[in-house]
């Protein structure tokens, strides 16, 4: 991700490459393919495992700790409302993905890859830049162990 983040924010921006290869891996093989069901359903296995055991936790410490701290120190910003709903479709589309027949993985592999995408470039480019600025540095420093201890829990069944 651009430039060097601040220590609270390193654990969340790792896993957002994470988050960007998962989508880029997505984009890749949609484009070679549609209709290559084993490679699909390899795909979707793929990323529900990223989902259940990276980026669920990831969302919690974003939502549990980063988002109300924000909003706390700087008040309520449509941004963070925006990535909220953005991981509400995101958490939708992952259970979409896990009930989907064959004939929709791909559509909902593709919706759930470009949002996934979007959603992170959001957050490292307009979130992440925010904090920096502006969040006072004690608050700042303050949120780095309740981010790594939420992205520490065990997935939840």
């Amino acid at each position: 991700m651009a430039g060097k983040r601040h220590p609270s924010l390193v654990p969340l921006s790792f896993q957002h490459h994470a988050g960007l290869v998962v989508s880029h891996r997505i984009s890749k093989l949609l484009a070679r393919s549609r209709d290559d069901r084993a490679a699909l359903e390899e795909m979707t296995r793929d990323v529900a495992a990223f989902f259940t055991g990276e980026l669920a936790a990831h969302f919690l410490a974003e939502e549990d700790v980063l988002f109300p701290a924000i909003e706390k120190a700087l008040g309520a910003l449509d941004l963070v409302a925006a990535l909220r709903d953005e991981h509400r479709r995101l958490r939708e589309l992952a259970a979409r993905l896990r009930a989907a027949d064959s004939s929709a993985r791909a559509a909902t592999l593709g919706e759930f890859g470009e949002l996934l995408k979007e959603h992170i470039r959001k957050e490292e480019e307009q979130l992440f830049p925010l904090f920096e600025a502006r969040m006072p540095a004690e608050i700042a420093a303050a949120l780095a162990a309740p981010i790594q201890q939420t992205l520490s829990r065990p997935p939840s069944a």
